[in-house]
């Protein structure tokens, strides 16, 4: 049988303005969060309703997701730690909240994908990187959004994984991540966070337009998180193979 959902009294609380979505390779036109729509704002109450009953014990889930959250424990700790040309900073990766985000994103770390790429949108608010060869390229595949309840942008140094659309239901885009500079409440259950800067966002926020990628490392054993998506990741693999201009062909 579902858990009922705690009632509590709404009357005196005040609500918070609704997050509005939108593509991230537009941020600089959407730094002050605007009117969302009533029929935006519908589908994202519907998300959260949804998310909500997804987190209940035996309600919208199979025993399938209930063995991946199990699995997710036995994953170690995993850190990243990204150097650039303004210095370095480390991001915990929340493995055991999105592990399929964060085992795309060690993949990439492990095959250098990152090294030498420059921060191509620089906003007031994100820095983002992720596409060598430019804004079009497309690295041949995607991968869903996850969303966990613990994970929102409510401060500085949240890093989030870019769309493939301005859609409401669009895949997240597997290589663009960013990293917020302040708080973006509005991209709430939008964006996908899979890690947070927990050493030097003071870099982050210096990093400028046209810096670059020096280098990303993992500390911690990403080996569990890997196996556990292994089909995954060769198909994901073969696709970065085939899309990277900097491959030789």
């Amino acid at each position: 049988m579902c858990g009922r959902l705690p009632i509590h009294d709404t009357a005196n609380t005040p609500m918070k303005p609704w997050p509005p979505t939108g593509s991230l390779d537009i941020l600089s036109v959407m730094d002050n969060a605007g009117t969302e729509s009533a029929s935006n704002r519908l589908s994202m109450l519907g998300s959260w309703i949804m998310l909500l009953v997804l987190m209940l014990p035996g309600c919208g889930s199979d025993p399938g997701d209930r063995e991946v959250t199990r699995e997710s424990t036995e994953q170690g700790e995993l850190h990243a730690v990204v150097e650039t040309d303004r210095g370095k900073f480390r991001m915990l990766l929340h493995a055991d909240k999105t592990p399929r985000t964060v085992a795309n994103f060690c993949n990439l770390v492990q095959r250098r994908f990152y090294d030498g790429l420059a921060w191509d949108n620089y906003t007031r608010v994100i820095r983002q990187t992720g596409r060598p060869g430019g804004v079009f390229f497309d690295p041949g595949y995607s991968i869903p959004r996850e969303f966990h309840p613990g994970l929102f942008f409510d401060g500085p140094g949240d890093v989030a994984l870019s769309k493939t659309s301005d859609d409401l239901d669009a895949d997240a885009a597997p290589t663009k991540f960013f990293v917020t500079v302040k708080a973006q409440e509005r991209w709430n259950l939008d964006f996908p966070i899979f890690a947070n800067v927990v050493e030097g966002q003071e870099v982050v926020d210096r990093i400028q337009e046209g810096d670059v990628v020096q280098s990303i490392r993992l500390e911690g054993d990403p080996s569990p998180l890997l196996d556990r998506f292994a089909d995954d990741i060769a198909r994901w693999n073969q696709s970065l193979d085939q899309n990277d201009p900097r491959i030789g062909r």
